[in-house]
């Protein structure tokens, strides 16, 4: 498809900027995953600088990663239960608050991981409050440090 749109047209192919974007978090991502699953490597003494941030950069990746499942979970709950749909819906009534659903995260959109962060940290007063309220999904239950990292 370049090929046939630099020859055949004689123009240069410009590439979509948010495309390219979306591709270089993914492969953020992607290593993020790769260095979370090597946390058992075992490191040179001889280079402690490196693996001490090395293994600082796991941590980071170990904890981003599960950040975002804990994300989906939450999402993922909420759009299978039409209960707790119908309570966070009137949990937003009762504060007078427009009425926002969660968003989920699909590999195939665009920003759509990021969304679903900003909506959860939008609503997460509403959400914390409806998954306590059921107490069975209470360990969901976003913690002021989880809120702080996903900022």
């Amino acid at each position: 498809m370049k090929n046939a749109m630099v020859n055949v047209l004689k123009r240069e192919r410009i590439s979509c900027y948010a495309h390219l974007l979306n591709l270089m978090i993914e492969r953020v991502f992607k290593r993020f995953q790769e260095l979370a699953g090597n946390e058992n490597d075992d490191l040179d003494s001889d280079d402690s600088e490196i693996d001490e941030s090395e293994t600082d950069l796991k941590k980071l990746s170990v904890q981003i990663l599960k950040m975002i499942k804990k994300c989906k979970k939450i999402v993922g709950l909420f759009n299978h239960s039409p209960e707790l749909k119908e309570n966070l819906y009137k949990n937003q009534k009762s504060k007078n608050l427009p009425n926002k659903m969660l968003i989920n995260s699909v590999s195939t959109r665009w920003n759509s991981e990021y969304l679903m962060i900003e909506r959860i940290l939008e609503q997460v007063d509403n959400v914390n409050e409806v998954l306590f309220a059921t107490r069975k999904h209470c360990h969901l239950v976003l913690k002021l440090s989880e809120k702080k990292s996903l900022n």
